[in-house]
């Protein structure tokens, strides 16, 4: 099979995955207490990192695969190296930042929530109110790239201009990759943030004991 197939059927198939996924994340029901609030921050940070690592590395095979296509030399593949590429470059950069900063992020989070788990509570709630705003416009524009590259492809076709059906191509099939590991995260977004939405901020774990301060004065035994 060619590559150029190979990412046609890609574009095709991502958009039907992201429609008919059944990996819905299920929101918490009842009250969340503090332990059960540090495992389920452990459980998305956790999701994060594996898909950091997947991201990186298909970043790093989009620019692979993007390189040994320009070098084919014709103008169809040519098309579909620029957007591989160049999306494959982001995907890159982004997995690395998320396994660069992860651990001390939940390392922070976790301090916080045992010290003081309301206002931990207002703050990371409102940090995936707004992760979860993002996600939609993520997949919208994904969505719309997916469909916009294979038109272009399509366009390009039946036009016989190689590389206009290359770039479409590739545009599409990055874009469908793109939207399909953005709709997995949102869904783990989404379970994290009704966690946060039932935590009882008075049951969250103890927070650390005080130093023990040093007694001035004269101890009397009688």
């Amino acid at each position: 099979m060619s590559p150029t197939r190979a990412a046609r059927r890609v574009a095709l198939a991502a958009p039907l995955l992201f429609v008919c996924t059944a990996a819905h994340a299920e929101p918490p029901r009842e009250p969340v207490d503090g332990a059960r609030m540090s495992r389920e921050t452990e459980r998305y940070f956790d999701g994060e990192k594996s898909e950091a690592w997947v991201f990186a590395g298909v970043g790093a095979g989009a620019l692979g695969a993007g390189a040994a296509l320009y070098a084919a030399g014709d103008a169809r593949r040519r098309g579909v190296a620029y957007p591989l590429a160049a999306v494959g470059l982001v995907e890159l950069a982004a997995g690395l930042v998320l396994l660069w900063r992860t651990d001390a992020q939940v390392h922070d989070l976790q301090l916080q929530l045992g010290q003081s788990p309301a206002a931990f509570r207002e703050a990371e709630l409102a940090r995936m109110k707004k992760v979860e705003r993002e996600f939609v416009w993520l997949e919208v524009t994904e969505l719309a790239l997916t469909v916009v590259g294979l038109g272009l492809a399509t366009y390009g076709g039946f036009a016989q201009e190689p590389l206009v059906a290359g770039l479409g191509t590739g545009l599409a099939a990055q874009s469908a990759i793109m939207l399909t590991f953005d709709h997995f995260a949102a869904e783990r977004a989404r379970r994290y943030t009704r966690a946060l939405e039932a935590l009882r901020p008075a049951d969250g774990p103890p927070p650390l004991a005080p130093p023990p301060r040093a007694a001035l004065g004269w101890s009397v035994r009688f």
